[in-house]
């Protein structure tokens, strides 16, 4: 008792003192772990003896705990609070049993929760709730059998066999008890056995045998510390089953050598009551009524009204065998009364008990219950969530897809178009290889004609004449260059350069209007298409030009880089509205086809009495 009462000390005095080294942080932390399982040990060493000091114990125990913030530690000290509170005060028992498998269960902890469990069960034992308990000693069993905790497997079975006994079950209560005692032998369990073979000394008809299992219950229990109570018990019911008055009473002392040093005070009112028997049997009424005088001062002292009722009932006896019977009425009146009590006081317990069940019940529907319309909630949420994004995605997908129709039309529209360009110009070119022919084959004839006429013509000046026929010989020349360019086969065979070169000086000789013109000496190679294209756009801004702009000064500038082609043209005439329809004649069209089927640029600026000048930026196609 010295040691512990200077370990208690030591304890109450210790503080968290906290410094910056690791190393020193690190065993403070498995000195306070050390210390709750003292602590544990202390609680459950006293939970019979001393309660209050249990509970003081497992208080301290759960505050290191929760200064700790180890979740294991936590259910550990709230089990040990409920083991202080179990010997008295059932309903807080079950309150810190049922949070510590709460937070077994918040931090994943399932191995924590077998013991805790079962400990739940042995409650509901005490509140004869048999259906509830066997469920949980079941649970415990399946969990220790998981988690291979052979103490706790035996220790449910003990308890399995203990409900079984109750509801008449002996068959399979023996069963029970020897499955414990089996389990505790294979794994060295020696309390466990001592239990099993204690409790199947209960229901053993042949009183030597049963003698045996209580005398083999000791050996087990001998040496071990916190077992004073078991062996106590163990030692009275070896009394009880003793025919010698003189051997009983030789057990029942032998009870009290050991209960009372650790205050066991129930056991020791039970062992001087049957004491008290014993030597009333042997008419010893001096020795049974010191016993008696003993005993009542303890059971007021710990206002047990229980034991208060059983001993006024001994003394009764006692005092009848006195003689002194109106005596003895009175504590059979003072029996009645604290019997009265004790029936008050378990049925408030039980109610309590059954108040704080139904309270703990209460609470897990109503968590549950959130628990499921937050479950709800969330579903619904999600629901709504997928709602949406379904709608999003099939409202961006029929964006999507009324996009791609309509990028499609687009598509097909300007396909159309430029099908329908092409096929324009297709035609346009055909009709111009028609009229080359025309013009080779009708003009070509007569400028032979007039070339014969003038030749067979007599002048008075023979250097007139001459001059006329080389103008003939020239405009006959053009005319015949002229028609063959309006061959698209005649044009894709030349080069480029060649036929602009060949062109604008067909145009002078045709029309007088002089065309200054650049073309960079590296052209690249074009496809017959684009050369096609960009010689009849040339043609059709100098055919502009003679009509709307004669007399006027024409500039053509022409430069190509690896990627690109670009012309400008520019002329002094008397300029136009571009938003005149007339900018928008077949001629103007003809020419932003060509360079929308080319995939280029152009840009066309005039004003009146200011000129005309266009800009072409044309990407290069390789042939």
């Amino acid at each position: 008792m010295i040691a512990i009462l200077f370990l208690t000390i030591i304890l109450v005095s210790c503080k968290d003192h906290r410094r910056s080294d690791g190393e020193f942080f690190e065993k403070s932390l498995l000195n306070q772990m050390d210390s709750i399982k003292q602590l544990d040990s202390l609680t459950l060493r006293f939970r019979v003896s001393n309660e209050k000091l249990a509970i003081f114990y497992a208080r301290k125990s759960l505050n290191l705990a929760k200064r700790m913030n180890v979740p294991e530690l936590m259910v550990t000290s709230l089990n040990a609070i409920g083991n202080a509170y179990n010997a008295s005060r059932k309903d807080s028992s079950f309150f810190y049993y049922s949070k510590a498998i709460r937070v077994a269960d918040s931090c994943k902890l399932i191995s924590k929760k077998s013991r805790l469990i079962l400990n739940l069960g042995m409650v509901y034992i005490d509140a004869s709730n048999f259906k509830i308990a066997t469920s949980l000693v079941d649970s415990a069993i399946t969990l220790a059998n998981k988690y291979q905790q052979p103490g706790i497997l035996a220790d449910a079975y003990n308890a399995l066999g203990l409900i079984r006994l109750v509801n008449f079950d002996s068959l399979g209560a023996k069963q029970s008890f020897e499955n414990a005692f089996e389990i505790g032998k294979k794994n060295h369990l020696p309390r466990q056995c001592g239990n099993a073979l204690a409790n199947i000394s209960l229901y053993e008809p042949n009183l030597e045998i049963s003698k045996k299992l209580l005398y083999n219950a000791i050996q087990y229990y001998q040496g071990l510390q916190g077992l004073e109570e078991e062996m106590a018990l163990i030692s009275i019911n070896l009394g009880n089953k003793q025919f010698v008055t003189d051997s009983a009473i030789n057990y029942y002392q032998r009870a009290l050598k050991i209960a009372e040093p650790v205050a066991l005070n129930g056991v020791v009112i039970s062992a001087y009551n049957n004491l008290a028997y014993s030597y009333l049997d042997k008419k010893e009424i001096t020795k049974a009524e010191n016993c008696l005088e003993t005993a009542i001062p303890l059971a007021l002292k710990l206002r047990n009204a229980d034991w208060l009722a059983t001993l006024y009932d001994t003394y009764a006896d006692v005092l009848i065998e006195k003689g002194q019977v109106s005596e003895a009425i009175k504590y059979q009146k003072k029996a009645y009364k604290s019997r009265t009590i004790s029936d008050n006081e378990k049925s408030r317990a039980q109610v309590r008990l059954l108040s704080t069940m139904l309270d703990l019940r209460a609470k897990d529907i109503l968590i549950r219950q959130k628990d499921v319309d937050l479950q709800t909630k969330i579903t619904e949420n999600l629901i709504l969530k997928l709602i949406i994004a379904t709608s999003f995605i099939t409202i961006t997908a029929l964006i999507f897809i009324l996009l791609w129709f309509k990028q499609r039309t687009r598509l097909t529209k300007t396909k159309a178009l430029m099908n329908a360009a092409s096929r324009i110009i297709e035609l346009e070119e055909m009709e111009k290889h028609r009229l080359g022919f025309e013009l080779h084959d009708h003009v070509g004839y007569l400028v032979r004609s007039i070339h014969q006429f003038i030749q067979e013509y007599k002048f008075s000046d023979p250097t007139e004449k001459e001059d006329i026929m080389d103008k003939i010989s020239d405009l006959r020349l053009s005319i015949r260059r002229f028609s063959h360019r309006l061959n698209p086969v005649n044009v894709e065979n030349e080069k480029f350069p060649d036929l602009v070169d060949d062109l604008i000086k067909d145009f002078s000789t045709l029309t007088g209007i002089q065309v200054r013109y650049f073309i960079s000496a590296y052209f690249p190679e074009l496809s017959q298409k684009y050369l096609l294209h960009l010689i009849r756009i040339i043609q059709e801004l100098l055919t502009n030009a003679s009509k709307h702009a004669y007399g006027s000064n024409v500039k053509l500038n022409i430069s190509a880089t690896d990627n690109t082609l670009v012309m400008i043209y520019q002329d002094d005439g008397p300029g136009f509205e571009t938003s005149d329809t007339g900018s928008n004649g077949f001629g103007f069209q003809s020419i932003n086809e060509r360079i929308r089927l080319m995939e280029g640029k152009n840009t066309l600026t005039s004003t009146p009495g200011k000129g005309t000048q266009w800009e072409f930026e044309i990407p290069f196609k390789k042939p």
